[in-house]
């Protein structure tokens, strides 16, 4: 009994160790998470939920103040009324005149520090624009356009030069674009000089410099796609003033009343911007007058493909190997870029020809017999029932105006004859006549079927399969087509009596209401343009200067000083309804602008 008290006591005494052990363990884990809690609590934190924030950070000091003078400084503290991220400051905050060495930015707290790593110009106006540069923490509202100014000397200049900036081509704004002045017009400035102020162009294209000095600018806009204030690219779209531009003096208006533009308010420490004349540029491309082709690629077994880096006008084509030319068909896209060679039957032997492109090449191509490797399913892919079968499209379905139209992936082979099964669905049953179809002895990609339609009938079409073979050997499955016919009601006419400067050759398009092109029209002299057959909706011109009478639109030229051809959209649309003549008269000199808001 003895001995097993002692292995009891001895067994208890160590369990009360153990508790011991345990519960200074607990106390020690409940102090440093109480020592966690606290310094979190000490620390500043981004506060989360809440209900959606909507609003962009506002600026609420400013350490120098703006407008500083005698500025002595080596950093910039801007405090916000909420946490900040910054959003590519290194292109999104611009300094004017430019800096040579970029600033470090930090954020700390609700603030954003700027210092700057070189000594700044004496006795000089600086102006930072922060463009889409400053967002929120949590949701990314960004601050709008806003500006610091502070200048090295006794004074702040006191002119500006604003403006808009617009797409040469389709007149609409063009944002986030470079701006440039330049104190000397000297036309090698933007090839080899930082401008004397920069800026970028805001959402609607609106530009602006502030405190610059009195003057004449060359005003200067690039796409500046490697980021070196320099013109030394050949696909940088830029802009170009004709003449020097006079920099006025800052004026605001009377804000009492509420003022609205076309830009919005454009404010100056609260009031609102009064402008004079702002400046217009257009941003084109310059072409790339090197013409380069690519190696040619089969696209179907007989058929092979040439695509070019420019659009061409004429192109000539000379076979140097075999003898005897191949039966062939040669088609041009829409945008003349790429050449299609269609061979009657597949090449056995490499076929070698010459092609002179407008005044380029001429070049030798090679086209090579081989196997046909289908792109779908990647590499080594086999090739499917679905790339073996022709492709049919069928166009004008229910037109009453146009001939329902077939069109073929690839060029056919001619048929004598063949049935298309035509039913109409009426109400008092349906009626079946059946017409027959040829495929001349030609290279026919597309096919018209025609065949007299009544006014709002449903129409059921159907072709048998394999009728239609491509020259590589594919076919089709039986083919059924079903379409509403049109009536009378659904088309509308319009008539235009245009009035241009007679000196001018223009080129005038009418746009459907997608803002489609659908007919072309080359004037130079007062004329009547008739549109016929036009399904309601509102339609709208648009108008090319054609400066050189090339039938296109042309872009401009820097080194040669040339403008790209003037583009109107007269605000006037033109609403067609169904079953109506319309006659319009159109004066585009007295027409507004629906693009740039004014008259051309």
């Amino acid at each position: 009994m003895f001995f097993h008290a002692l292995i009891l006591r001895q067994k208890y005494k160590k369990c009360y160790y153990f508790c011991i052990l345990l519960h200074i363990m607990k106390k020690l884990l409940l102090f440093i998470g109480l020592g966690i809690l606290l310094q979190a609590c000490a620390r500043e934190m981004i506060p989360s939920g809440g209900p959606m924030d909507n609003k962009p950070p506002e600026i609420i000091r400013e350490l120098p103040g703006n407008r500083t003078l005698s500025f002595q400084d080596q950093t910039i503290r801007i405090f916000f009324d909420e946490y900040i991220n910054l959003n590519n400051p290194n292109t999104n905050i611009i300094f004017s005149p430019p800096l040579s060495t970029l600033p470090t930015y930090t954020i700390s707290g609700r603030s954003l520090i700027i210092r700057f790593n070189e000594p700044l110009i004496p006795d000089k106006t600086y102006n930072v624009a922060f463009t889409n540069a400053v967002k929120d923490y949590n949701e990314g509202n960004i601050l709008p356009f806003y500006q610091y100014t502070f200048s090295t000397g006794t004074s702040i200049d006191s002119f500006m030069i604003d403006g808009f900036l617009y797409n040469a081509e389709t007149l609409e704004p063009e944002k986030d674009i470079y701006v440039f002045l330049y104190g000397e017009d000297i036309d090698s400035l933007p090839y080899s000089t930082s401008p004397t102020y920069i800026t970028r162009s805001q959402q609607n294209g609106y530009f602006s410099f502030r405190h610059i000095s009195r003057g004449d600018y060359k005003v200067f806009a690039l796409n500046d796609i490697n980021n070196n204030l320099r013109y030394d690219l050949p696909n940088e779209s830029i802009a170009f003033s004709d003449t020097m531009v006079k920099a006025h003096v800052i004026q605001v208006k009377d804000t009492s009343a509420v003022q609205t533009d076309t830009v919005g308010r454009n404010r100056e420490n609260g009031d609102t911007l009064v402008r004079h004349n702002p400046v217009k540029l257009w941003l084109f491309t310059p072409v790339d007058t090197v013409q380069r082709l690519e190696k040619p690629a089969m696209i179907r077994p007989g058929a092979y493909r040439i695509s070019f880096k420019l659009p061409f006008s004429q192109i000539s084509t000379k076979f140097l190997r075999p003898d005897t030319i191949p039966s062939h068909m040669e088609t041009v896209n829409n945008t003349r870029d790429t050449v299609t060679w269609y061979f009657k039957s597949r090449i056995t032997d490499t076929v070698t020809l010459e092609l002179t492109v407008d005044n380029h090449g001429p070049d030798t191509v090679h086209f090579m017999p081989g196997r046909f490797q289908p792109q779908r399913g990647g590499r080594g892919a086999r090739r499917t029932e679905e790339t073996e079968k022709l492709s049919i499209r069928t166009l004008n379905g229910g037109e009453l105006h146009k001939p329902f139209t077939l069109t073929f992936s690839y060029p056919v082979l001619p048929v004598d004859s063949f049935a298309m099964v035509i039913i109409q669905n009426r109400r008092s049953g349906n009626d079946t006549v059946t017409r027959y179809y040829s495929v001349p002895d030609t290279f026919v990609t597309s096919l018209p079927l025609i065949f007299p339609l009544e006014e709002r009938v449903p129409y059921i079409l159907k072709i048998k399969d394999s009728v239609f073979y491509g020259y590589d050997g594919a076919t089709h499955d039986s083919l059924t087509f079903r379409f509403t016919s049109k009536s009378e009601k659904d088309y509308g006419n319009l008539t235009i009596d245009i009035e241009v400067d007679e000196r001018m050759p223009y080129i005038v398009q009418l746009l459907s209401p997608d803002n489609k092109v659908i007919r072309t029209n080359f004037i130079s002299s007062n004329s009547t343009l008739s549109y016929m057959h036009l399904p309601p909706g509102n339609y709208r011109i648009k108008i090319i200067e054609d400066r050189n009478g090339n039938g296109k639109w042309d872009t401009g030229n820097y080194r040669k000083k040339i403008q790209p051809e003037k583009v109107i959209f007269p605000q006037k649309t033109f609403t067609v309804r169904g079953y109506w003549d319309m006659e319009e008269t159109l004066n585009i000199h007295e027409q507004e602008n629906i693009r740039t808001g004014s008259r051309r």
